[in-house]
């Protein structure tokens, strides 16, 4: 990307250049598109060091360090590498207000998390905060997508006592840990999530946003915080937001109902035919008129399928029939 290379190319494009317009092209405007080409490609450097996120998954925080405080990315420990989050669902927005957000849960402010989502593609001097509240006005009240399928409603009506004893208190809006950060200890899923937020970037998000307002409200972050685990999250519209766990380990609740050792250690991800069922995706097709899908390995580091062994030990027949139930949600 050099302007000997460049500028014939952009005359054979048919480009008329005047004479200062080739001199501004020559020596500012190709060797400045060059250096932030170069810069910017340093900055996500740490991705030949992580596992490969596939459709539907992203490192949260990696990027984040990088462009945001320039932490150079040859020195991103490799603990906090792989931090790697499924895609979490955007509908009813409004009563999650409070609750402990993001996977971790380390904020309890719906505007200060849409705020920092923002951030993966704009600074905090650049952000349009008019395209974002016009976006979360949208969501704030959106309800979840309804089961399209028919639902064995005697299973179902058996599936919502097992929900009630078994699941309610961590995933019902009215549940009394709901919203609320489980330990790592207990919940014992992949942490790489969890390693990935700092106390250092924790830090270095509260000077965000410092001076500016909205609205006439302050727009400095103010609500993160370190947590030691995974939120319990509510379940609306839980038929469609497979695969499952943080990380998007599990492809089916029918496998999450599975202990860790008998769910698939290999599927793919990517392909869109709803398995009713298993309540998921179809999991097992590689490739499909010429499309190849993208195949998670469990055993990469961000990508283990292990922990939330809650309703593992039921009986077959009750895991069926908690399936079905969950399919209306």
């Amino acid at each position: 990307f050099t302007a000997n290379n460049m500028m014939p190319q952009i005359e054979s494009l048919g480009a008329n250049l005047n004479p200062l317009e080739k001199l501004i092209y020559r020596y500012l405007a190709i060797p400045q598109t060059r250096d932030a080409l170069i810069t910017q490609r340093s900055k996500f450097a740490f991705l030949d060091r992580q596992s490969a996120y596939g459709p539907g998954r992203v490192d949260t925080f990696s990027s984040y360090k990088t462009r945001q405080f320039n932490v150079p990315a040859d020195q991103l420990p490799q603990e906090e590498l792989n931090g790697i989050a499924d895609f979490p669902s955007v509908w009813q927005q409004k009563p999650r207000e409070g609750m402990q957000l993001h996977w971790d849960g380390n904020n309890t402010s719906v505007n200060e998390r849409n705020n920092s989502a923002a951030l993966a593609l704009v600074t905090p001097t650049t952000i349009d905060f008019d395209a974002i509240h016009r976006v979360a006005d949208w969501l704030w009240e959106l309800p979840a997508p309804s089961y399209p399928y028919a639902i064995n409603r005697e299973l179902a009506s058996a599936g919502k006592r097992l929900y009630e004893n078994n699941c309610a208190s961590c995933h019902a809006f009215d549940g009394a840990k709901v919203g609320q950060v489980t330990p790592i200890e207990e919940i014992a899923t992949d942490r790489g999530r969890l390693d990935s937020y700092t106390n250092e970037l924790l830090r270095n998000q509260r000077t965000l946003f410092a001076g500016i307002s909205y609205q006439g409200e302050d727009q400095q972050f103010r609500h993160f915080q370190k947590t030691n685990g995974y939120a319990n999250m509510p379940l609306d519209g839980i038929w469609l937001r497979a695969p499952y766990l943080h990380n998007g380990s599990v492809p089916t609740l029918t496998d999450l109902l599975e202990r860790p050792a008998n769910r698939p250690k290999t599927f793919y991800r990517g392909y869109d035919v709803f398995d009713r069922d298993k309540v998921g995706f179809v999991s097992n097709v590689a490739e499909e008129n010429g499309k190849q899908y993208f195949k998670l390995d469990t055993t990469l580091p961000g990508n283990s399928n292990s922990g939330h062994l809650y309703g593992t030990d039921l009986p077959a027949k009750d895991k069926q029939a908690l399936v079905e139930y969950l399919k209306q949600l």
